[in-house]
């Protein structure tokens, strides 16, 4: 059971996402991964509300409307570019009038350590969505269940997880990397060393900053 305390004294909330969980790939590595993947990367899950997603309901014309409506209304209140949500709630109402035939989604509230890590991050700021939430020292809803930590860095728009560089298998050889029953990393310590590794190993090749992110997940219907 998480300490609502803890979390909230420790972290700032960045934002919530909808996303459905995949299948392991062939190309992961299966004795590292679980066999259902959930990231806050775009690369691996897809998210929703998306491109793709608004252009396969075009043929039906009345809820593409509502959904472009729904959008159009939300934006820069209760929803961030490109598929942000500030609030659990807004992230809740979407999944209730607009994906309700999807069976497997999930709401994962995504939230940053404070002092380092929320301070690096914001040094990078260029007027993204995603910086909202943190500039305003959010605290992360208590309605969350805390799933464990994924290693992310946030370019083009959009998170980008270690397992889109396959970097577990470097955790691996040097730390004997094992992830949770949740398939992400257990505690902060650990994520925070996986974190400056991580760092360490592209501070010659790219000026992105690789953070300890804490993924939380939340009921798809609202509390």
């Amino acid at each position: 059971m998480v300490n609502i305390k803890y979390v909230k004294e420790k972290f700032y909330l960045c934002c919530y996402y909808i996303v459905e969980p995949i299948k392991i790939k062939n190309w992961m590595n299966q004795d590292i991964l679980p066999g259902t993947i959930l990231s806050a990367s775009e690369c691996i899950c897809d998210f929703f509300p998306s491109k793709k997603y608004i252009k396969d309901l075009m043929p039906d014309e009345s809820v593409y409307s509502e959904v472009r409506c729904w959008i159009k209304n939300n934006l820069g209140n209760d929803l961030g570019y490109p598929n942000i949500f500030y609030n659990y709630e807004s992230a809740a109402e979407f999944c209730e009038k607009f994906l309700s035939d999807k069976k497997n989604l999930k709401i994962i509230g995504l939230a940053i350590p404070r002092g380092k890590w929320a301070d690096v991050f914001l040094e990078g700021e260029v007027d993204y969505d995603v910086f909202k939430n943190i500039k305003e020292e959010a605290c992360v809803d208590r309605r969350g269940e805390v799933l464990g930590y994924e290693i992310l860095k946030y370019d083009f728009e959009r998170f980008h997880s270690y397992i889109c560089n396959e970097l577990y298998e470097d955790y691996n050889e040097k730390y004997k990397f094992k992830l949770n029953s949740n398939g992400f990393i257990s505690t902060l310590e650990e994520a925070e060393k996986l974190a400056d590794y991580t760092n360490e190993k592209f501070k010659d090749m790219e000026s992105i900053f690789w953070c300890p992110w804490l993924i939380l997940e939340y009921p798809i219907k609202l509390l």
